[in-house]
C-alpha cells in the first residue's frame, strides 16, 4: 500500500537537520571523518586540529613538510570533501 506522504529517509534526517540548525556541526561532523578515513595515517599523525568556519576549512598540521605537500594539492582535497558533502560547502581549505 503506497501512501501519499511517504518519504525517503534521507530527505527527512535532512529536514530534521535543517529545522535544528544542525547543518554546520553535521558537515564539520562529515569532514572530519573523511579526514581520518581518506588522509593518510602520516597526514593524520600530523595533524592537530580541523576547524570548519565561514566556509572555510582551517586545518592546523604541526610538520611543515607535510603542511607544504598538502599545501600543493589543496584544489584536490577541496574537490574530494565537497564531493563526499554531496554539495559545495568549502571554498577554501587554509593549512596553518
Amino acid at each position: 500500500m503506497n501512501r501519499h506522504n511517504d518519504k525517503d529517509i534521507k530527505d527527512l534526517v535532512s529536514s530534521f537537520i535543517d529545522a535544528f540548525n544542525l547543518r554546520p556541526k553535521y558537515v564539520e561532523f562529515k569532514i572530519r571523518t573523511f579526514w581520518k578515513e581518506e588522509m593518510s595515517p602520516m597526514v593524520n599523525r600530523y595533524t592537530t586540529e580541523i576547524v570548519f568556519k565561514n566556509r572555510i576549512l582551517y586545518v592546523n598540521i604541526s610538520s611543515a613538510t607535510v603542511k607544504h605537500e598538502l599545501h600543493l594539492d589543496r584544489d584536490k582535497i577541496k574537490v574530494l570533501l565537497n564531493d563526499s558533502l554531496e554539495e559545495e560547502y568549502i571554498k577554501g581549505i587554509v593549512f596553518r
